[in-house]
C-alpha cells in the first residue's frame, strides 16, 4: 500500500501504479546481475510495454493496468519500428 496514491486519482490508476511499483521492487530484489547501461529507445511505448511484460503484466487481467501505464507515451505499442512492415502495401487506395 502506497499512501500517496489515495489523493485525487481514480481507483484504476492507483491500482496500476501500486502494482507497477510492487513488481519493480520484486524484480530488483530477485535480479542476480544488472547492467547500468542506458539503451536508446526509438519507440518509447513499445520499449516500456516489453518491460512491463518482463515484470509480469501478461494477460487479459493486466490489460487495463498496461493501458494506464502506457497512455502518456508516444509511439506504437505493438511494433518496435512504429508500424507493421508492409502496412503501406496493404492499404486500400480510394
Amino acid at each position: 500500500s502506497f499512501p500517496w496514491f489515495t489523493d485525487g486519482q481514480d481507483g484504476d490508476s492507483a491500482k496500476a501504479y501500486t502494482h507497477f511499483i510492487t513488481a519493480l521492487c520484486d524484480m530488483a530484489r530477485k535480479q542476480k546481475r544488472v547492467t547500468a547501461k542506458e539503451r536508446p529507445a526509438d519507440n518509447e511505448k513499445y520499449a516500456f510495454r516489453c518491460f512491463l511484460l518482463r515484470l509480469g503484466f501478461i494477460g487479459e487481467e493486466y490489460k487495463g493496468e498496461r493501458k494506464v501505464l502506457l497512455k502518456n507515451l508516444s509511439g506504437n505499442g505493438s511494433f518496435k519500428s512504429g508500424a507493421r512492415k508492409g502496412a503501406a502495401d496493404n492499404e486500400v487506395s480510394e
